[in-house]
């Protein structure tokens, strides 16, 4: 996961803002996992185990704070606290996505706007240029490149 984020700071990202990067780095996660039935197998296996869980959280909190921007979020708990929510969450989506008739695309704006609204305390207007942001790049990014890092990375 960690080859994805640092992907995420090519020079076709550089410009984002972190959290639109962030809804970036879950959707190609998700995304994959729904093309992919091996990624899928591996996917379903970290987000049904809460050890993984933990593990990913941890990887958010340190890309947060690797892109300079966690001392700007408020309290390091909640913070933490607010990153264990989406991943929980937003994993028990990702897992019941097709009762529930989600694609990766709406649980990774589930997940960024929870964050960013209810952790942050962060206003509409800010959240949804990031969606936005987060969208348009997607739109014009080449995702081949990011789904070959994606598949490198779950090669290792």
């Amino acid at each position: 996961m960690t080859a994805v984020l640092k992907s995420l700071n090519a020079t076709d990202f550089k410009e984002l803002n972190t959290y639109s990067k962030m809804k970036i780095f879950i959707y190609l996660i998700l995304e994959q996992g729904i093309q992919d039935e091996g990624v899928e197998r591996v996917v379903k296996s970290i987000l049904s185990d809460s050890d993984s869980l933990d593990c990913w959280s941890q990887i958010l909190d340190d890309w947060l704070r690797n892109e300079g921007v966690k001392h700007d979020l408020g309290s390091d708990r909640q913070v933490q606290i607010g990153l264990n929510f989406i991943v929980t969450a937003g994993g028990s989506l990702y897992i019941k996505r097709a009762e529930l008739d989600l694609d990766a695309d709406q649980i990774s704006d589930i997940m960024v706007k929870t964050f960013m609204s209810t952790f942050l305390s962060m206003d509409e207007s800010k959240i949804d240029q990031t969606i936005d942001e987060a969208k348009s790049a997607l739109q014009k990014y080449e995702l081949a490149t990011l789904i070959q890092t994606i598949n490198e990375m779950f090669d290792n």
